[in-house]
This record gives structure tokens, sequence and C-alpha cells, in this order.
């Protein structure tokens, strides 16, 4: 969103934006969801969910059942009634779905279903009331069950263009038979700008922490409900952190908003498996901008969180990618000419983790001034996109 909005703003300066988020309007996780682009951007406005919510977290299972079935339902209705925040959308010039990882089923399932319908239906509403849409730098697939393929047909056909964000996604795509335009479009993190802010400066001070002398880890929680595949991945990046030459930084880069995303637990639960050395932990609450100012000191990143990775690339410092779910680190990874430096959390070893990392560090100053050309290139690709779905709105 931060990287969206400022390439938006930055192609004209007095546009009305009006941001809707995924939780419904009492739920405190709403406006949590976006402190830092209220920060950065506090003309912003912000909305709650225009459909009933299946992501609120204090929802019992009962609850998303019923939500589920509501959204089912509204399918078939006409005129469903309307919230306020679903008027507010329809008021819009011009609906951009942001990027990101929801249309995809794995399983082709229930649940896979749900998740399609709810964040397709705004837009196919928004449709039926002429308004015109576009997707922004998606990941999609794969794409299970007949049911999910047409949904996720009809809502690409219907948008005034369809952007991209990796070539893997774009082949699945491309496969589907979408009519609506396509293009091959930069992750929006890639037009975020690191912000060496007092906060960043200062911790950089209490520990100690000089340019290039520190490797960055950013872990996140996974394998959910499978606790022994947990411990053995969580183990195997311990090894790779116990053998380092260089001091070790572990950050924390997701806070949430909900508990799964919350990437302080897997530092905690990392941090039971590291025991030869003490790393500094980073737990603050910063901004994607002041996070790319600090992984622009160190001297290299291994991001499971994939946009650790990405922002580390941005500030100039090299970055070694663990994949886990789909194409999205791999396609990107590829996009950036960095296939090479991508492992699956699934079946990486930690040797193969040192193996990449000392490949890196070997060539690391060549890798990352062909990579900051690449990613200025891909700059003026997104703005260019960006300036095409803004003309959409003037026809």
């Amino acid at each position: 969103m931060a990287g969206l909005v400022n390439d938006l703003f930055k192609i004209q300066k007095r546009l009305d934006i009006h941001v809707f988020g995924m939780f419904s309007k009492d739920n405190v996780f709403l406006m949590r969801s976006f402190r830092h682009l209220i920060n950065s951007f506090p003309a912003i406005n912000i909305h709650s969910s225009p459909i009933p919510s299946i992501y609120d977290p204090d929802l019992p299972l009962a609850g998303r059942l019923d939500r589920s079935i509501r959204l089912l339902c509204s399918v078939f209705i006409t005129h469903p009634g309307f919230s306020e925040t679903m008027i507010d959308l329809l008021r819009s010039d011009l609906i951009i779905s942001v990027g990101g990882y929801r249309f995809k089923s794995k399983q082709g399932g229930f649940l896979d279903l749900m998740r399609i319908l709810f964040h397709s239906l705004p837009l196919l509403i928004a449709r039926r009331y002429g308004k015109i849409y576009v997707m922004d730098a998606q990941s999609i697939g794969p794409i299970k069950g007949l049911i999910q393929q047409k949904l996720v047909r009809l809502v690409l056909n219907h948008a005034a263009m369809v952007g991209i964000r990796e070539p893997f996604s774009l082949q699945l795509v491309q496969k589907l038979g979408i009519s609506a335009p396509l293009r091959l479009v930069p992750d929006a993190a890639i037009s975020i700008v690191p912000r060496y802010s007092s906060r960043i400066i200062e911790f950089l001070k209490k520990y100690q922490l000089n340019e290039s002398d520190f490797v960055i880890l950013a872990p996140r929680q996974w394998f959910f409900g499978n606790y022994i595949f947990y411990k053995n991945y969580l183990k195997k990046l311990a090894k790779f952190a116990e053998n380092l030459e260089h001091r070790l930084v572990l950050v924390a880069h997701s806070l949430g908003p909900i508990s799964i995303e919350n990437d302080r637990i897997a530092c905690y639960d990392l941090l039971k498996y590291i025991h030869k050395i003490r790393p500094v932990l980073v737990q603050e609450d910063w901004s994607p901008a002041e996070l790319a100012a600090f992984y622009g000191h160190a001297f290299a990143l291994i991001g499971v969180r994939f946009h650790s990775a990405l922002l580390s690339l941005v500030a100039g410092t090299p970055a070694i990618a663990i994949a886990y779910e789909g194409t999205k680190a791999q396609g990107i990874m590829s996009y950036l000419k960095l296939n090479n430096f991508v492992l699956n959390i699934t079946d990486f070893k930690s040797s193969d983790l040192t193996d990449k990392f000392n490949e890196l560090s070997s060539n690391s100053a060549n890798i990352i001034a062909k990579t900051l050309d690449l990613i200025e290139e891909m700059r003026e690709e997104r703005l260019q996109f960006v300036r095409e779905i803004l003309k959409l709105a003037c026809k």
C-alpha cells in the first residue's frame, strides 16, 4: 500500500485516496493495520471492509461459517442491501485491487472458495454498477477447483487492466484465457524509499551495529499445525546462524496485526535453538521505509518474510529468500534476475543456506550493483503502469 500510494501521489499530488481494509468497522485491528500508512500519508481515508469480513480474528468458527454463507448468498441477490462502506466504494472513480497473494486455491476446497469470493465480490459489485477496477501487482495461483477457476477468470476478465508481479503467475493467468489487458508489473514495495529516522540511527548506535558488519535473518511462523516440521525449519536456521562469522540480527519484519502474522513469535521460537551466539533482536514498530533503511546497513539479509528480502534489495543489501508458499518469492527473484538465491522452506538444508550465503558474499558488490540498476528500471515500469491506470479513470 505504501508503495502504491507513493506512486499515485508522485504522478498526481491532488488525489482523494480511500483505503478499504479486510477487517470490520469495530475491529481493533482495522486502524492498527494502517498505522504506518496514516503516518506517512495523513490525508488518505481509511474504511472497513465493504462486505462482511471473514478475516476478523475474534470471530468464532460459527461466525465465520455464517459470514461465508452470507457471502455465497449475496452472489445470487441483485440488491444485497449495501453497507455504508460499500456505498463509499461505489463512489470511486477508480478501484485498485492492491497487490498480494489472495487469488489462490491450492486444495480447491470451501475455504479457498471463500477467500477468492471475499476478494472478488466488491470488485464484481463495482463492475455491475459501471465502476472501473484494476488489479495491481498480484500473484495468482495455483487455482484448483472448477468454481474457483471460473470465479478468478470472471474477476480478471472484468478488470480494465491486470497487473501481475512475477512471470510464473503471469504464465498461469495466460493459461486461464484472460481477455483483459495483462501487464508484468513490479511489486509495489519496490517504490518504497528507505527513511533513516532518528529511531534507526539510535538503534544502530545502541547495539554498535556498524555498516556491513552484521547479517539479518527475518523469519516467520510456518507449518501451522505441524510442530515437528516447524521445529526442524527453525533448527536449520539456527545451525546456519551459529556458523556465521558476522553478527546476527533477528528482525520481526511483521508485527501482525493477527497472531499468525506476528514475526516476534517466530523470533522467540528461533532463539530457543540458538545457543552459541547472542543475536540482536529487532521487534520495534518501524515503518516499511524505516525497515528498508535498517536493512540497508547490513552485509546481507536472509528473509523468510519475502518483503524483507525485497526491501533489503531496494536499500542496496543483497538478500536470500526462503520461499514458503506459491511462486511469489521464486517469481519475483526471477524478475530481479536473482533466481539462484531462493530456497524452498520445505526441503532446504542449513548447508544449502550456507552455500548460497557464501556465493552471495563472494560476489555481493557485483550482484547489488546490477540489482540496483534493475530496481531503478522497475520503479519506472511501475510508474508507467500507475500512469496508465490513472488515465482509465479519466476516460
